[in-house]
């Protein structure tokens, strides 16, 4: 464990103990009732008496570090000047848990009570605090580090590495550096792993030849996605953010329609003549000039009488958060309503559309061209 790891235990440790102190805990009792440090050389916070028990660690004399840690039962420390009772008694240097050596130091294999400056293996061209330090895996630096697993891959190595610029860690030996992949625009985990990345530049080598938008990890910046035509490269408003059909229909030669955006099978300024399948269902037909729209089929005929003259009593509509707006009490027995998505509004009367509209709004009827109607939002 890292040096900073053992600061973090001391710095908890000692705020235990004074908390065990202020409370009156945490030693034993002289003979006029205080509390009193050990006279027979024990260690403070144990039994001093003439019972069997016996100090848990030798003195802090014996010792070049905190000798709280030393018989805690949590794990051999090493780099101490003595032997941890919790170490074997030839200790050796697999059997630290804890390396209590300074920065650029280490317990000394042949002697893991001492500390020793690290022992850089050869060809190491980073910072010698990077080497074995516990914290992370780095790569890039001429020789193997020894946090790193004894068979190294590049989802090991840490972001940060010794490569420089233009270069990165050489996957078949990554403590070498290569050039990185002309054109690759994302990670080399994302180059190496077995993941379709899409959007990186250049194909990724776990990609199928023609990847398939299922088939693709979306690797593209916040706001954009990968362009299914050519999934190499980032778009705004890719087909699939929009799609609500399977999306594998996008790309498989076939022009399909009503499925919520335009398919990169069909040809530039597509009409209804260039679908192939038309996914718009019961009731429902392409919106003319945008063939990946559906609408409601409108086969209803508009009532003699209505429009400007329709609805003249101000009676109320009450709507609500779905912009729908009704009129039942319009003085001709008729129930006339109208449905607003994205500007696009659906007037109907008697629950049968008679027309389409554009520009509606939650406020007004005028776009189905009924007016004279009070309109009221209930809650």
């Amino acid at each position: 464990m890292a040096r900073v790891e053992r600061v973090m235990r001391t710095s908890l440790a000692v705020i235990f103990l004074g908390f065990m102190v202020a409370c009156g805990g945490g030693g034993g009792s002289g003979a006029n009732g205080d509390d009193q440090p050990p006279t027979d050389g024990g260690m403070p916070g144990h039994d001093s008496g003439s019972g069997s028990a016996t100090p848990d660690a030798p003195p802090s004399t014996a010792a070049t570090c905190d000798a709280q840690f030393l018989g805690a039962g949590d794990g051999c420390d090493c780099g101490c000047g003595v032997v941890d009772p919790d170490c074997g008694p030839t200790v050796t240097i697999g059997e630290c848990s804890f390396d209590n050596c300074g920065p650029g130091h280490q317990a000394d294999p042949t002697d893991p009570t001492r500390c020793i400056a690290i022992q850089l293996p050869a060809g190491w061209t980073c910072d010698a605090s990077s080497y074995g330090g516990d914290d992370q895996c780095t790569c890039g630096c001429g020789a193997h580090d020894k946090d790193c697993p004894a068979t190294t891959e590049i989802a090991d190595c840490a972001a940060q590495n010794g490569c420089s610029a233009g270069t990165w860690p050489d996957r078949l030996d990554p403590s070498k550096c290569v050039p990185v992949v002309a054109g690759w625009t994302c990670s080399e985990a994302a180059y190496y792993d077995n993941d379709c990345d899409c959007g990186c530049g250049i194909a990724d080598p776990a990609c199928p030849a023609h990847p398939t938008v299922s088939q693709c990890s979306d690797a593209c910046p916040s706001g954009t996605s990968f362009d299914p035509a050519h999934p190499t490269q980032c778009i705004t408003n890719a087909p699939q953010d929009h799609w609500t059909c399977n999306v594998d229909l996008i790309g498989d030669g076939k022009c399909d329609c009503g499925c919520g955006a335009i398919d990169t099978d069909c040809p530039a300024n597509p009409t209804p003549a260039s679908c192939t399948v038309n996914h718009c269902g019961s009731m429902m037909e392409l919106k003319p000039g945008d063939i990946g729209k559906c609408w409601e089929v409108c086969t209803g005929t508009a009532p003699a009488g209505s429009g400007n003259t329709t609805c003249t009593n101000h009676s109320y509509i009450a709507f609500g958060s779905d912009c729908n707006m009704e009129a039942s009490a319009c003085g001709d027995g008729r129930t006339y309503a109208m449905e607003c998505q994205g500007g696009e509004c659906t007037c109907s009367v008697n629950n049968t559309c008679v027309a389409h509209a554009s520009g509606g709004s939650c406020t007004t009827l005028s776009a189905c061209g009924w007016s004279g109607v009070h309109i009221t939002n209930f809650p």
